[in-house]
């Protein structure tokens, strides 16, 4: 992995999930690593562990066990250490009371897990596009994937 690609830990207990985002970023982005977290103890173990700034991008569901996804970002958010690292939630909710609490918790982007291999390869090529800064010309690639913030 080249210094500058990609490095995300995926927070997720899906198996399924697991492996349909695993897939995409080899097909799409094999420049890309992904590292897995099963619940939330587990993430805050592998944060602890790695290098500061090993991670680029943190994706978390919201449904885990024991801690919620939620519960999670609340915590690593509050950590100065973590403070500028990008943290998204990625979930299957597009419940208007969960984006509010998403956002309103600190997330700096909202996602909604797709159902197909397709799906999760457009995401994979959203992550990827943004953290390199590229301009996004066709969102509409993206939509049903991406939930902006609430207006206020």
């Amino acid at each position: 992995m080249a210094d500058d690609s990609l490095h995300i830990l995926l927070v997720e207990d899906n198996p399924g999930d697991i492996l349909s985002l695993q897939r995409s970023v080899r097909r799409v982005a094999p420049d890309t690593e992904i590292s897995v977290a099963r619940d939330a103890e587990a993430a805050i173990h592998q944060l602890a562990e790695q290098p500061q700034g090993t991670f680029g991008l943190l994706l978390l569901d919201i449904n885990l066990p024991r801690m919620s996804g939620i519960e999670l970002l609340r915590r690593l958010k509050s950590e100065s250490w973590l403070s500028n690292t990008p943290m998204l939630l990625l979930t299957t909710s597009e419940a208007p009371f969960d984006v509010r609490n998403g956002y309103a918790s600190g997330a700096d982007g909202y996602l909604v897990k797709p159902f197909d291999p397709e799906g999760y390869d457009r995401l994979v090529r959203f992550l990827v596009n943004t953290w390199n800064g590229h301009i996004l010309e066709d969102t509409g690639d993206y939509r049903g994937l991406v939930i902006a913030p609430p207006a206020a």
